[in-house]
């Protein structure tokens, strides 16, 4: 899961022209991935903002 979340968060980091939902969909995924203890349903949570968020 974290391979995932670090895919979509390097793939929306390097989108131009980011809205303020998308750049917090991107803080929260930094977040989880520099953190020590990553709880799975907040990971998976954080996967599911990012895809909504760049879904456009």
């Amino acid at each position: 899961m974290l391979d995932l979340l670090n895919t979509l968060y390097r793939e929306g980091r390097h989108r131009p022209g980011k809205n303020l939902n998308q750049c917090y969909a991107l803080a929260n995924a930094a977040f989880l991935l520099g953190a020590r203890h990553r709880p799975a349903h907040m990971v998976r949570a954080a996967i599911d903002t990012l895809r909504a968020a760049f879904e456009n």
